[in-house]
């Protein structure tokens, strides 16, 4: 039994390590670039991708199946620093994707389904403090509520949103945290029902 499990397990790592891998202009993409083609057959490529950098710096490396991303993707900046990573299915961005700036802080993360964003959205400033965080359904911004904030970690906005409008109460904040702005929207269209502004001290003003 145990000679079995080390046989099975030592043709599992060669399967893994006999992965068919292509460089860049090795392939070539179809006439309607659906599908990325092996130049030597003209068939659709099962296997890596790789190309790099004029520095030899690896730049992306990308996994295809019949011809289409599916697995692992990742891209690097030419400091070799990772620039984003995610996983395809059948040629569509599927799960959680995250991006990240030059210095290796995280940028962005979220989730995909079927090549659209949907699911928890977070955007953060180069220093790691989050920008801003919320829902996207299948691919459509502002979509549910969100929140904005300033580089310093303090509130900036917030509200919901229906279909790319306004809906409901949005609220605004200047830097020091005092709110600035309280404008509430019709429910399904842009139209103001009322709002109120203040200065940075707390005192009511006129809005603009």
């Amino acid at each position: 039994m145990k000679n079995l499990i080390f046989v099975l397990s030592c043709l599992f790592s060669f399967s893994v390590a006999a992965q068919t891998v292509f460089s860049a202009d090795q392939v070539v993409n179809n006439k309607s670039h659906t599908l990325l083609l092996d130049k030597s057959n003209n068939l659709p490529i099962t296997g890596l991708v790789k190309d790099y950098y004029e520095n030899s710096q690896l730049e992306y490396k990308m996994t295809y199946k019949d011809g289409k991303k599916d697995g692992l993707a990742k891209d690097y900046y030419e400091n070799g620093q990772l620039k984003s990573e995610g996983t395809y299915e059948d040629g569509d961005e599927d799960g959680l994707w995250q991006c990240y700036y030059e210095n290796g802080q995280l940028k962005s993360e979220g989730t995909y389904e079927d090549g659209d964003e949907d699911g928890l959205w977070q955007c953060y400033y180069e220093n790691g403090q989050l920008k801003s965080e919320g829902i996207l359904i299948l691919g459509m911004w502002n979509a549910g509520y969100w929140t904005y904030y300033y580089e310093n970690g303090q509130l900036s906005s917030e509200g919901n949103f229906s279909d790319s409008y306004h809906e409901g109460l949005h609220k605004e904040y200047y830097f020091n945290g005092q709110l600035s702005h309280e404008i509430y929207y019709d429910v399904g269209c842009c139209d103001v029902v009322f709002e109120i502004c203040w200065d940075e001290s707390g005192n009511e003003i006129t809005c603009p």
